[in-house]
């Protein structure tokens, strides 16, 4: 065994102390340890195991300095590199929103020239359609044209609605008059055929007039006259209130231009999907039934094409 300079022992190794005695007793017995060489058992005392003691003592310190300094370099490590996992997430949301700024911006550009050449597209498109508008429109004009050349004829009729206090004695409600003492040729007595027509006891009366000029007030008092003769008011006295009307285009008249000019008409009408049907439509003298018979047949056929 020997002393180093720090005052601690080479080549001794202590194998500890048992007690001899009661915890009571004073006496223990001292530390020893084996002689490597010889095996001889030296005992220790305080000034031999007090530097081995506190040589073990500043080990176990330094290694726990070195421990907590590595702990300390090792958090500060991961601070660091969380700092710079923070530094390159920033940065990747900021190449992400530089990336996505450049491609909306890239987009809305693409989409603007694809609109600009839709637009002008549509406007190409659009002038082509006029043109043909255009064509198509002087087209019918020309149709139109030709059958305004060959008008059908009609007549207006002028006619009188009477109010008047009364019943008639009869109990008609249309009749022709084909007399020429009368001033009228048809009289309709509407609240005959219709009760609502006119208040409770008293009549509503159309009467047509034969004459074609304007109505006057000695036409109304010979009507007036005509209908007591007739029977249609019980007195003169009775009439309420009268007032003129008019139908510009009332009748038909089968003149030698009527079927040149209604075929004219009729084609211009259905070449542009008009189906003319009924009296005035068809420009005829019809019934109700045939009418109700005309748009059967208009209906059958705008069917047909649809499907």
């Amino acid at each position: 065994m020997s002393k180093l300079n720090d005052g601690s022992y080479k080549g001794m190794v202590v194998v500890g102390f048992i007690p001899k005695h009661a915890p009571n007793s004073a006496c223990c017995s001292d530390p020893a340890t084996l002689c490597p060489k010889c095996a001889t058992k030296i005992r220790l005392t305080d000034s031999l195991t007090e530097p081995i003691l506190a040589a073990t003592r500043k080990e176990y310190e330094d290694k726990l300095v070195d421990q907590q300094r590595l702990f300390e370099d090792r958090e500060k490590g991961l601070v660091d590199q969380e700092r710079e996992i923070d530094r390159r997430k920033a940065a990747l949301d900021d190449e992400i929103k530089d990336r996505l700024r450049s491609e909306r911006e890239q987009i809305a550009q693409e989409e603007a020239q694809k609109a600009k050449v839709a637009f002008h597209n549509q406007l190409q498109s659009g002038n082509e359609e006029n043109a043909e508008l255009r064509r198509v429109l002087a087209e019918r004009d020309k149709k139109l044209a030709e059958a305004r050349k060959v008008e059908a004829s009609g007549r207006k009729v002028r006619y009188l609605n009477i109010g008047a206090r009364g019943k008639p004695r009869s109990d008609w409600h249309w009749i022709y008059v084909p007399e020429k003492r009368y001033p009228f040729y048809r009289v309709n007595v509407f609240s005959t055929a219709m009760s609502n027509m006119a208040p409770e006891g008293c009549s509503s009366i159309c009467v047509e007039m034969a004459d074609r000029g304007p109505v006057t007030e000695t036409s109304i008092r010979d009507t007036t006259a005509a209908l007591v003769a007739a029977g249609a008011l019980g007195k003169a006295d009775d009439v309420v209130f009268t007032e003129e009307k008019q139908i510009e285009y009332a009748y038909v008249v089968f003149d030698q231009h009527y079927y040149q000019a209604t075929r004219t008409i009729f084609g211009f009408l259905e070449s542009n999907g008009i189906f003319p049907r009924g009296r005035y439509g068809a420009w005829t003298y019809n019934a109700m039934e045939d009418c109700v018979l005309a748009g059967r047949e208009v209906a059958a056929l705008i069917d047909r094409e649809v499907a």
